[in-house]
């Protein structure tokens, strides 16, 4: 089990120790909302101790790592030194895919993984506690809280993880690119061959796969959440889903099963080749749409078709997203 406590202090010592004045930090803090935590960059050393990491860290940094790229190409400013990256187990295939997608440069970072139970959301430690929550601490698989009403309550956190926890093999990190370690790093080596985990496609028929998908895709309100928190959907300032006026007759922004349909169906084949199933877009989503039915299906297929597994390379290119020339696309 994680000692948190130990955790934290682990990871703020050894950025203290290898973090320089052109160095750039992308860390957890506290946001001063009970049972939440917020990404912050951290550029001046004596900031380092405001890190924090715990169960509620749930967040993939890995999204703001091609804003800052992007940011470096189009004000021609780039950062000097490091980019050091607090990642849980699970969010570093984004990172390792990332880099083989070529949208930020492998050379710049430094990945800081570190050990990890399982994640929860702030809407389960609501559900948990059955009250308003002033402040919440961790320790093992026990939070402690004290409620608005001055109570002290204190709580197991091991069946609230989020559902992707129990699927050891996203949390497996594969044996490629520098890291560091913070915590019992053999608990999550790269296995090598991933199992596959069932999913709705084995066990309904065409039918039923169809009603399920169209229940919950019914729920959708096109918020574009879903796009915005995922790091392997990185044109979404060039989304041809913003762009109705381009000759594309049959996108619209109308909030129509069709039109949700089209919408869900573009995105997730468009991410289909670098999507590495981190569950950021469900976790998201105000909805509550089980989104995994698609990637995990994709996840799939994309590895019995092509031999791929998404985040298992930093410098090779997806079969989905390359081809030889004069090879035939259609």
């Amino acid at each position: 089990m994680v000692n948190w406590t130990k955790i934290t202090d682990a990871t703020r010592h050894y950025l203290k120790q290898v973090f320089q004045s052109d160095d750039l930090i992308l860390s957890y803090t506290d946001s001063h909302t009970p049972g939440m935590m917020t990404p912050v960059v951290i550029r001046k050393a004596e900031d380092i101790d405001s890190i924090i990491l715990n169960p509620i860290c749930t967040q993939n940094l890995a999204v703001y790592l091609s804003e800052f790229f992007q940011n470096d190409i189009q004000t021609g400013k780039p950062v000097k030194g490091k980019w050091y990256i607090t990642v849980k187990p699970c969010d570093v295939r984004s990172v390792i895919q990332m880099m083989a997608d070529e949208q930020i440069l492998k050379e710049h970072i430094e990945l800081i993984v570190f050990d990890c139970d399982g994640t929860v959301t702030n809407k389960n430690l609501k559900e948990l506690f059955k009250s308003e929550i002033r402040k919440v601490d961790f320790n093992d698989h026990q939070a402690k809280a004290e409620t608005l009403l001055n109570e002290e309550l204190t709580a197991d956190l091991s069946g609230l993880y989020q559902v992707k926890c129990s699927d050891r093999e996203i949390c497996s990190i594969p044996a490629v690119n520098e890291f560091t370690f913070i915590g019992e790093r053999e608990r999550f080596e790269f296995s090598g061959t991933a199992k596959n985990t069932a999913i709705i496609q084995d066990t309904l028929t065409q039918e039923e796969c169809f009603e399920k998908v169209s229940a919950e895709l019914s729920k959708c309100i096109r918020c574009n959440a879903c796009r915005n928190i995922c790091p392997a959907c990185f044109c979404s300032d060039r989304c041809v889903m913003d762009k109705p006026k381009l000759s594309v007759p049959y996108i619209t922004k109308e909030i129509t099963l069709d039109q949700i349909f089209q919408y869900h169906l573009i995105r997730f084949y468009h991410v289909a080749p670098n999507c590495t199933a981190c569950g950021e877009c469900e976790r998201i989503c105000p909805q509550g749409i089980s989104l995994s039915i698609f990637y995990k299906y994709l996840h799939r297929m994309n590895k019995h078709l092509f031999g791929d597994e998404s985040g298992s390379s930093d410098s090779d290119r997806q079969k989905l997203l390359s081809y030889r020339f004069g090879e035939d696309l259609v």
